[in-house]
Order: structure tokens, then C-alpha cells, then sequence
């Protein structure tokens, strides 16, 4: 085998143990399998111990607000014990519950971690601690970080988009109209004339209303 195969192996094996464990790591032993060790400083009954998983790296928390963690338990064979979880925060961090028991036949347990809004950002850390009723207990640390909060104004709403006036001329303005375009000009009573001219004479027409009647009776005795 190549030295490419080996890496390929490698690397599937790591992405295999990420796969199972997840982004937790696990406490010394504890419970009665740790009570004596070997010289190599190992358990002496590894199958009557437990260890605790708890998350890695830091968690982001923003000042004032809340995440839920898992804290989670690894039995040995022979290790079927209730687990108690008690926790140490620092001031300005509160767990929920502040203590929790993970009983026989279960793996896992849920808190919920709280940041006060007074809490400066920077790194913290929380200790868990797991003991079962016999045996010594084991301890884990989980980091959080406390991140500012974003200050908002109260009441303050996102500023509408302004939509640009269409191009409308004033009211006062008459509307400009292409005569190429076939809309007919408007004609102006006042400037038409006042007797129409007869095409046919080139005099202009006699209305009715402009005759007297005085000057007809004259013309015709």
C-alpha cells in the first residue's frame, strides 16, 4: 500500500471519529471503576466507570440572551448508575436547571445557559462536574464566549424607499401635442370670424338675425 492510501485512510478514519463524537469531548473516568488505578495512572475496572461529554470550543452568547447545551454521559459495561451534574458559573452566567441528574438508562441532559445583560464580552468559562453514588467524581469545562449586543433604538422603524415624481408638467401648463401624431388642434370661437363668406359670391353671407326688418319692408312696398 502507497503512501496516498494510507492518507486516504487516514483521513477517512478522522472524519469517521468526528462523525461519532460529535463536537463534545470527554472528562477523566469517574464512578467506582476509578477508585484504584494502575501504575500507568489508568482505571482499575475501566467497565464500572463513566466519563462526561461535554461541548467543545466557545459557544457564542450575546449579552442578555440564552443557548442550550447538552451535556451528555459515556457508561462503561458495567457502570449503570444514576449521574448527578452540578455546575459552577461565573457571576453573571446562571444554568437552568442549576443542578441535573442523568439517571440509569439515559444518556444525555439539557441545560440552558443565560447571560446577563450586564456580563462584559470576553471569554468565560463554566465547570461541570458529574458524580455517580460510589467512586470519585470527574471534571469538564465548557467556554463560552459573551459577545456585545447590538444597540437597536426603540421604536425605530426601517426608512421607507422614495419613489422619484414622475415627470408631470403643472397643471397650469397646457400639454404639448405633436400635430405629426394626428391629434386635431382645437379652434377658438373668438377668432373665427363673425359673417362667413359665401364662396360662390366672395361676399359675405347674410344672416337672418343681422336683417332688420324695417329696411326689408322698404325695399318691397
Amino acid at each position: 500500500m502507497n503512501a496516498k492510501s494510507w492518507l486516504g485512510l487516514a483521513a477517512v478514519g478522522l472524519v469517521a471519529l468526528f462523525l461519532m463524537t460529535g463536537c463534545t469531548e470527554e472528562t477523566p473516568p469517574g464512578g467506582p471503576g476509578a477508585l484504584t488505578t494502575t501504575p500507568e495512572g489508568e482505571p482499575a475496572e475501566p467497565e464500572a466507570t463513566f466519563t462526561l461529554a461535554v461541548p467543545t470550543g466557545a459557544r457564542n452568547i450575546e449579552q442578555g440572551e440564552s443557548e442550550t447545551l447538552t451535556i451528555g454521559v459515556d457508561r462503561g459495561e458495567e457502570f449503570q448508575d444514576e449521574v448527578a451534574v452540578t455546575f459552577q458559573p461565573p457571576e453573571g452566567i446562571t444554568i437552568d436547571p442549576e443542578q441535573a441528574t442523568i439517571v440509569a438508562g439515559e444518556d444525555e441532559v439539557d441545560i440552558t445557559v443565560t447571560v446577563d445583560p450586564t456580563v462584559q464580552p470576553g471569554e468565560l468559562w463554566i465547570e461541570v462536574t458529574g458524580e455517580a453514588p460510589a467512586g470519585p467524581p470527574t471534571t469538564g469545562k465548557i467556554a463560552i464566549e459573551v459577545t456585545e449586543k447590538e444597540e437597536t433604538t426603540p421604536g425605530e422603524t426601517p426608512r421607507a424607499k422614495e419613489t422619484p415624481p414622475a415627470d408631470v408638467p403643472p397643471a397650469d401648463e397646457p400639454l404639448d401635442v405633436n400635430p405629426e401624431e394626428g391629434a386635431p388642434a382645437a379652434e377658438d370661437p373668438a377668432a373665427a370670424p363673425k359673417n362667413p363668406v359665401n364662396p360662390e359670391e366672395g361676399a359675405p353671407a347674410v344672416r337672418e338675425e343681422d336683417v332688420d326688418p324695417g329696411e326689408v319692408e322698404a325695399e318691397n312696398p
